[in-house]
């Protein structure tokens, strides 16, 4: 504790008595005399704007993260679309240009109620963690023997329409399995980070890190759904408009 140019300790109680004499003024005004106490704390630690500041940078490299890996899973089915040399020149109809136009906001519709009734399925079987977490571990095994199936490497034979027909069902059923791991994925992120949330202390920001993942898949996945089955019916009702131009009169 400092007092003028003089230093005095207190006791443990923070009590102290000393004696000084006060300058003569020429001024009636009331003197005053301040305290400055001075408190050893330890070694030097960060104060709470430090910590809000730190964590707000962590974040901010996270949110950068999240959006670098949101963008490389949608640009990377799109740049098989642009390259030129993967794509060829098509020159359609108006009759399937038409159906085509038409078949993207009928399945963009489709694809989302359906990839929501998914989700709207997949929430009872989130709640329990442990069936959560067997549910997110065994869907890409079905999912990956789903699509073997359906779309086999080599044929000795040519298939038969039944055959087509069970291997599209099933190639669709695999894309609905797909969606359900992906919901279910985003609702054990949501489980785990409220989970470890107190528990981290100051590494906190991977809990909430974990829960924007979780949005985020739950957001992007409706969205892949409604492209995939937009797209699935464009092209369906554009290849039906191509064969119904290409049929020339009185055939």
């Amino acid at each position: 504790m400092a007092l003028g140019r003089e230093s005095i300790k207190t006791d443990s109680d923070g009590h102290f008595t000393t004696s000084f004499v006060l300058p003569d003024r020429l001024s009636d005004e009331p003197q005053f005399l301040r305290v400055t106490i001075s408190e050893n704390v330890g070694a030097p630690r960060f104060t709470q704007n430090a910590k809000d500041t730190w964590d707000k940078i962590i974040e901010t490299v996270f949110m950068a993260l999240l959006a670098t890996t949101a963008g490389t899973i949608l640009a990377f089915p799109l740049s098989f679309i642009a390259a030129r040399n993967l794509m060829k020149s098509v020159r359609s109809p108006l009759t399937s240009v038409s159906l085509s136009v038409l078949g993207w906001p009928i399945g963009l519709g489709i694809g989302y109620f359906i990839v929501n009734q998914v989700g709207a399925f997949s929430i009872p079987l989130s709640e329990n963690i442990f069936i959560n977490l067997v549910s997110v571990a065994a869907t890409p095994l079905i999912f990956w023997y789903c699509v073997r199936w359906a779309l086999p490497q080599e044929e000795t034979k040519i298939p038969s329409t039944l055959l087509r027909v069970s291997r599209m069902l099933v190639l669709f059923v695999a894309i609905l399995i797909a969606f359900f791991g992906s919901l279910s994925a985003g609702h054990l992120a949501t489980n785990i980070s409220l989970t470890i949330e107190k528990s981290l202390g100051a590494l906190g920001f991977l809990a909430t890190f974990l829960f924007q993942v979780s949005d985020i898949l739950r957001i992007i996945t409706p969205a892949l759904g409604a492209l995939a089955v937009g797209g699935a019916l464009s092209s369906f009702l554009g290849r039906i408009g191509q064969r119904t131009a290409e049929k020339k009169p009185g055939r």
